[in-house]
């Protein structure tokens, strides 16, 4: 990595850190492996849509990021200036066979190539044409890079900038929040203050203990990251 390549440098949270180290820790093991499969009908463009994805990853910081941690006090997310897209189109429509089981074999195949999380994207796309107007989508991402909530902010500015690309317009896009001031908050909230609610709402749980979903949408609040 050269200076020219780097945009930014921060911290990781600390739900972050406990996924790099597990991923570390546990090689080959899928851990935060994430992979969304879907099917697409339709008429559709392939190189719109690869266009969409790529503006998206240059609109946004936090999908350029990759960890770096040999060497340095403490492990850092390196955001890059500019990062290709892994993307893989591929025709099924003449394939021999049972469809059905080819993309399950394609699935665990892409499941078991893990993510080198020092290296940036740790994400890529395959985009799997089935039939004339039907395409199997696949996606697939480092869990540190991205939550369930994030996922769907994404695929909706994706599929957001793909209609205005198609149409021959210019997509109207609001800026961006890096996730940078994310971190910066949270290291300026109180670790006491933390600790003692933590301490008061766990109260009287003396052994390992699941909790209910209702139980633990009470105590949050309300912020997804």
């Amino acid at each position: 990595m050269t200076p020219d390549q780097l945009e930014d440098v921060y911290e990781l949270s600390p739900l972050q850190q406990g996924m790099l180290f597990h991923t570390l820790h546990s090689p080959g093991s899928g851990l935060y492996f994430e992979q969304l499969s879907c099917e697409l009908s339709g008429v559709l463009d392939a190189v719109a849509l690869r266009r969409s994805w790529e503006r998206v990853v240059a609109r946004h910081a936090a999908l350029r990021s990759a960890f770096q941690w040999e060497d340095l006090d403490k492990p850092y997310q390196v955001v890059y200036r500019t990062a290709d897209l892994p993307w893989r189109e591929l025709d099924w429509r003449d394939l021999q066979g049972n469809q059905e089981a080819d993309l399950e074999a394609f699935l665990a195949a892409d499941r078991a190539q893990e993510f080198e999380v020092s290296v940036p994207l740790l994400m890529r796309i395959a985009l799997i044409r089935l039939d004339q107007e039907r395409y199997q989508f696949v996606w697939s991402f480092h869990h540190a890079l991205l939550d369930g909530w994030s996922v769907n902010l994404v695929l909706n500015e994706v599929f957001s900038v793909y209609d205005c690309l198609i149409q021959g317009r210019e997509p109207r896009t609001e800026a961006v929040r890096p996730y940078r001031d994310f971190i910066v908050w949270l290291q300026q909230q109180g670790v006491q203050e933390a600790e003692l609610f933590w301490r008061e709402t766990l109260k009287g749980f003396a052994v390992t203990t699941a909790i209910p979903l209702e139980a633990a949408d009470s105590v949050s609040d309300g912020t997804d990251y």
